[in-house]
């Protein structure tokens, strides 16, 4: 679509759709597991594609995480959904204690202790995307900026913002909603070419 017809799109004229119309086109077959899409805000939304790093960085993730919890206490999902209030995103990372898996099921759980995006690419929508999971009453949100080699760090939901951010780059980084966790940033980074 050309810029100024994409821009001249209000989102007044986009069509809006609920969690419920969303779970019914994929009842329909209509958006498939291929069709790399999320409802964000109320609003389908195509995913960003996945570069090498951003596959290392969640991979690498993922295994420490998955290593460091108990799998009776904790469940560690990976581009799985959250099904929110007007969205259903499908962060990179996302860890879940096991009661709120049981309690939501056959739905997806509805927030977490910790949400991680790797960002390469869509850093402007993962930052945004921190009032949507602060809302959620997501305990903790980090973005993993991949370009600049560094963690923004949300904690503390209140309303649809977090009242502390920090920005860590190097040095050890714990995650205040999950015990027992540690990451090696530096480790980190020398996995990325």
């Amino acid at each position: 679509m050309h810029p100024d017809l994409a821009a001249a799109i209000t989102p007044d004229r986009q069509w809006r759709m609920s969690v419920d119309e969303y779970h019914r086109l994929q009842e329909l077959d209509v958006l498939g597991e291929k069709d790399r899409v999320e409802l964000i805000e109320g609003v389908v939304v195509a995913m960003s594609p996945q570069s090498p790093e951003h596959v290392v960085v969640v991979s690498k993730l993922f295994r420490w995480f998955s290593l460091a919890l108990d799998d009776t206490q904790w469940v560690v999902r990976s581009q799985a959904p959250l099904t929110l209030a007007r969205s259903e995103p499908e962060p990179d990372l996302v860890i879940v204690p096991t009661s709120a898996i049981a309690a939501a099921f056959p739905r997806h759980p509805s927030t977490a202790a910790l949400v991680i995006e790797v960002s390469k690419s869509s850093l402007a929508t993962d930052r945004a995307m921190a009032a949507v999971y602060a809302e959620a009453g997501v305990n903790e949100y980090w973005v993993v900026d991949v370009a600049r080699r560094r963690v923004e760090i949300h904690r503390e939901p209140l309303g649809d913002d977090y009242r502390v951010r920090v920005v860590a780059a190097d040095g050890v980084i714990q995650p205040a909603s999950v015990p027992g966790v540690q990451i090696d940033l530096e480790t980190l980074w020398r996995a990325l070419p």
